[in-house]
């Protein structure tokens, strides 16, 4: 029993102390985005809106949901320009702090693009992304990545990108991100508004719930250390 109580206790400290220090000087992943993004290749043009919520599950997890709705502007061998397209996204991830202003993430994507119009189909692919977010100054974010892609309708590709994102006003932020796959030569630029809503107050909370559930408190009679005010 002393053992136990011991370990919830030690456990429950650590977890809580490196939530506090990872989000008081990190970055979040709990957040919503609105954005326009343009699309171009040698095989496809497009451009639309799109919306995605992002989820800090775990303090080194996040979890993205998106949506986006895009105008075929061309099609290489077609004259077939009435087309839209219906994209949805799921993706999780992993982010892990490695400096006061650094953390490297990596994460997949299932993608699935239904298209409708004169040309009904539909195709799936997924992506997965390596990169880091750095404060580069108290305002300004850049973050690089690298990416691989695949889906039915192209060949694999690798790529790179570059975000940018700026502090509007408290949770309001402005951001770029500008990708290049050499495959198809796609140059693919989003521009969004993204909102933060958990800016840097971090996930103690769910830190706590989680040591709450690996350490459930004993039943009544069996206290934990009996309030860890008196001897285990």
């Amino acid at each position: 029993m002393r053992t136990r109580c011991l370990l919830a206790l030690t456990t429950s400290v650590l977890l809580a102390a490196a939530a506090s220090v990872t989000h008081a000087k990190g970055f979040s992943y709990t957040y919503g985005q609105i954005g326009y993004q343009n699309y171009d290749s040698d095989s496809i043009e497009y451009q639309g809106a799109s919306v995605e919520v992002s989820y800090g599950a775990l303090d080194f997890m996040h979890v993205r949901l998106g949506y986006s709705r895009y105008w075929v502007d061309s099609v290489e061998g077609t004259s077939d320009d009435n087309i839209d397209i219906d994209a949805f996204r799921l993706g999780a991830g992993g982010n892990f702090s490695v400096h006061d202003k650094v953390d490297l993430i990596g994460r997949g994507t299932w993608i699935y693009h239904g298209k409708s119009g004169d040309s009904n189909n539909a195709d799936i692919g997924y992506e997965v992304e390596a990169g880091a977010r750095w404060q580069a100054m108290k305002k300004l974010e850049l973050a690089p990545s690298i990416y691989y892609y695949d889906n039915d309708d192209f060949e694999a590709d690798v790529g790179a990108g570059l975000g940018v994102v700026y502090n509007i006003h408290k949770r309001y932020y402005a951001s770029v991100t500008g990708r290049y796959f050499d495959e198809d030569r796609v140059k693919d630029i989003f521009a969004g508004i993204p909102y933060d809503f958990l800016p840097v107050a971090g996930s103690l909370d769910q830190t706590r719930r989680m040591a709450g559930f690996l350490f459930p408190a004993p039943k009544e009679g069996l206290s934990l250390c009996r309030g860890l005010s008196g001897a285990c």
